[in-house]
């Protein structure tokens, strides 16, 4: 017998955080999107993780009362998950790469690795999750007066972009700020970095190429973003 709500679970969360949650399963239909949500506690799970601790903990009805969407047309009770995830009402998990949040900052250190080496000083750092350009990690650097900021991209794609040292006349607009460069590898962005004088002679591997702008309009619309 399958996973039902009220039972008391134990899951991953959805997120990239993958944390394991403990609580009472919600399978919560979404009648004018035409899904079941699950939920563990108020947090969004991965269905394949839901482990069973204890059956009917809670009864399902309770649950259902306390939802407003049962006041939408369409609505109905949805109890049993594998039927759910059997009539297709469960949204498949999408796929992510890059490991956790923990993983992507450690492969965002490792490639700035050599402008800190340089004297450059992280001052910021960022994450985003993004089903439609994909998970990110980021980071502002500064030294001296110029001041970037890179962003690693789930699928190993790099963004940098540059940081004003100005303040922002209009801070709640809407602006798109041109990337420097798109990088689609490691090698490609220390290329970059020494090409821009960025990193000191001893940390430069890499043959030293003309700084190259995006052109690339493709991979800008599926790497750049505004910062």
């Amino acid at each position: 017998m399958g996973a039902r709500s009220g039972d008391l679970v134990r899951a991953r969360t959805s997120d990239r955080a993958a944390e394991v949650v403990e609580g009472i399963l919600h399978l919560r239909l979404v009648p004018m999107l035409g899904y079941v949500q699950v939920n563990v506690g108020g947090h969004s799970v991965e269905p394949a993780t839901v482990e069973v601790l204890e059956c009917g903990a809670l009864d399902p009805d309770t649950l259902d009362r306390g939802d407003p969407l049962i006041h939408d047309p369409g609505w109905r009770p949805v109890h049993d998950l594998d039927r759910a995830v059997a009539e297709g009402l469960v949204t498949p998990s999408r796929i992510r790469q890059g490991g956790t949040w923990a993983d992507m900052f450690a492969r965002l250190d490792t490639m700035i690795a050599p402008l800190i080496n340089s004297g450059w000083a992280r001052s910021d750092t960022d994450n985003e999750e993004s089903a439609e350009y994909g998970d990110s990690v980021s980071c502002e650097l500064r030294r001296e007066d110029t001041a970037i900021w890179v962003e690693l991209y789930e699928d190993g794609g790099i963004v940098v972009y540059p940081v004003s040292n100005e303040p922002d006349p209009d801070p709640d607009a809407d602006t798109i700020t041109e990337p420097l460069f798109i990088c689609d590898e490691e090698r490609e962005l220390l290329a970059q970095f020494v090409a821009g004088n960025w990193v000191d002679e001893q940390f430069a591997t890499a043959e030293r190429p003309r700084l190259v702008v995006v052109e690339d309009r493709e991979s800008e619309e599926r790497h750049g973003r505004g910062k």
